[in-house]
């Protein structure tokens, strides 16, 4: 079975692998700045397979992701881009949705792009912090 994606401006591989919490699939695209978006299928606790889109930053051959807290311009870009309830999680159903998920890594790119812009423009032009006297 070829377990590469073929998107239109780059071939993607597919990682599967079976652990103790089921299949799973994981693909990886290095990004400019130090930067390695990660996009995984897996399972949750609350049964949904869920497919997500995570950048990391890579320094010294450690990744880090800061977590925004839903903050606008804060922190590392994550998102879900599928989320599915199949009756059963089996190794074809996590490499189906890995592959309908890389479908999208134009917009995800994209959406990345804007996320860092957004970061970026945070960082330049902090809100002002209101201080409490009293």
């Amino acid at each position: 079975m070829n377990n590469a994606v073929h998107t239109q401006t780059q071939s993607v591989q597919i990682r599967l692998i079976k652990d103790r919490d089921g299949w799973n699939a994981k693909s990886s695209i290095t990004l400019p700045d130090n930067r390695e978006l990660q996009i995984r299928t897996s399972k949750r606790s609350n049964g949904t397979l869920a497919t997500t889109a995570t950048v990391y930053t890579t320094k010294d051959g450690y990744m880090t992701h800061a977590f925004g807290l839903g903050i606008p311009g804060k922190g590392d870009f994550s998102s879900t881009v599928i989320s599915s309830k199949p009756a059963r999680v089996t190794e074809k159903v996590v490499e189906e949705q890995q592959r309908r998920g890389l479908a999208h890594l134009e917009t995800i790119q994209a959406q990345i792009r804007a996320h860092y812009a957004s970061v970026k423009s945070t960082a330049e032009h902090p809100e002002p912090t209101a201080v409490h006297q009293g």
